[in-house]
């Protein structure tokens, strides 16, 4: 890299001064591009703001507190702790407001348990109304899922990111893991407001293998672009982990 290069990228990082660290897994990559998060489809990045709902796979989970960060419909970040239902988030589930709030959504960035009682079971957020869940506090159409907890990690593991209206943001670095040899492949998309998704650098090949990516020349990232890592097997299933580093303007 030469000199020159490295002063401009030495001038911008003084101005990206936030740093968003985004990761997720998917241990049942199949044959075609899936995103890299633990639900078996697509992530669910929504069209229109929608209030959403939360609930548990465990009835027990009545002492349990949640923080949602996401966009509103405004896409301006917005934060809210939300207690499961203290009777039984099982079978009831409650929106995803502020106490005394209407609080929408039009993207979930990320959600953990913020409370002091772990999760038993795994944690739900949808845009899917109370009463049409499926048995088992799983929402009727799993696809309407924009957010999943489980019990393992106590937080969401989803490589996905959206920018606010008012930021800008640059890609820093991406990497990869299948610990499977089955042969694979990976990409790291991004999608400006309004159009589709994009390869941003080359796909690369993986099997039983980590990769990772470090950009010298940062690629831009738009206010209310959404970014996302996606993987493929060749053949069989292949169990995948990503992540990636976006710098940020404050």
């Amino acid at each position: 890299m030469g000199r020159i290069e490295r002063y401009e990228n030495a001038e911008a990082a003084k101005a990206l001064t936030e740093n968003e660290q985004k990761f997720g897994s998917n241990a049942g990559v199949g044959t075609s591009f899936e995103d890299i998060w633990e639900i078996a489809a697509d992530y669910n990045f929504l069209s229109t703001a929608a209030t959403l709902y939360i609930g548990s796979s465990n009835a027990g989970d009545t002492a349990v507190t949640v923080t949602v960060e996401g966009l509103d419909v405004n896409w301006d970040y917005q934060s809210v702790e939300v207690a499961l239902d203290a009777t039984d988030p099982q079978a009831d589930q409650v929106a995803v407001v502020s106490v005394g709030g209407s609080e929408t959504w039009i993207r979930v960035n990320r959600a953990w348990v913020s409370g002091a009682t772990d999760a038993v079971g795994n944690v739900y957020i949808a845009d899917e109304v109370p009463g049409t869940w499926g048995a088992g506090g799983l929402p009727g159409t799993i696809g309407n899922t924009v957010a999943y907890i489980s019990i393992a990690d106590q937080q969401t593991m989803q490589a996905v990111y959206s920018m606010p209206k008012d930021q800008v943001g640059a890609l820093v670095c991406w990497g990869v893991s299948n610990t499977t040899a089955q042969a694979a492949q990976a990409k790291i998309e991004v999608r400006e407001f309004g159009g589709v998704f994009r390869t941003k650098g080359s796909v690369i090949g993986i099997a039983n293998d980590t990769y990772n990516k470090l950009w010298h020349t940062y690629p831009k990232l738009f206010p209310k672009c959404d970014v996302k890592i996606a993987a493929k097997s060749d053949a069989a299933t292949a169990d995948f982990t990503g992540e990636f580093d976006i710098y940020t303007h404050i």
